[in-house]
């Protein structure tokens, strides 16, 4: 028991012993925040915004023509014979079946336009922060997370190299806009 509780203490002494020292190598970046400080990614959101209108008021336009030829084959139903919109019942089907996979089509382009946009980001942002890191001889750079969901609880200002990774962001990739297609 003796040994038990010197170990605990000697393991307790050389941590706090060591923390000083590492403090200086450890530095934090808000990845959220740089990439919202970008001309690029305020494009490719921007572009993306676009692209996602545009599909969805194609994708409007052709429901909207669904739902009045149904009302058409309702109307012509109710004073035709049973069998006499069959065909045109089939039709809609079919289309409006096409209608569902087009729009998940286009759910699943979106989501790739805004990986791709988000991985070049996140590649252009590591690269940055690991030069910074060799630099300023940081041995750990944590991002900070989300309000949501945060990876650090705490960080003093005096490590955060958010705003040095804005600058060489604008740097390095000035005129490097992202790629979307």
């Amino acid at each position: 028991m003796l040994r038990a509780a010197l170990f605990s203490l000697a393991v307790l002494i050389s941590t706090s012993l060591s923390l000083p020292a590492l403090a200086g190598e450890l530095a934090v970046v808000d990845v959220q925040k740089v990439m919202a400080a970008t001309k690029h990614w305020k494009d490719a959101v921007a572009i993306l915004e676009k692209e996602r209108v545009g599909r969805q008021t194609e994708l409007e336009l052709k429901q909207k023509d669904l739902k009045a030829r149904k009302e058409k084959i309702d109307a012509a139903r109710a004073v035709s014979s049973p069998g006499a919109t069959a065909a045109s019942e089939e039709e809609l089907m079919r289309d409006a079946q096409q209608l569902s996979q087009a729009f998940m089509q286009s759910q699943q382009g979106l989501s790739q336009l805004e990986k791709r946009a988000t991985d070049q980001m996140l590649s252009r942002v590591e690269t940055i922060v690991r030069e910074l890191a060799v630099q300023g001889e940081y041995s750990f750079v944590f991002e900070t997370g989300t309000e949501d969901a945060p990876n650090v609880l705490y960080s003093s200002p005096k490590i955060d190299i958010t705003d040095r990774v804005i600058q060489l962001y604008d740097k390095y990739f000035k005129d490097k806009p992202l790629e979307l297609k």
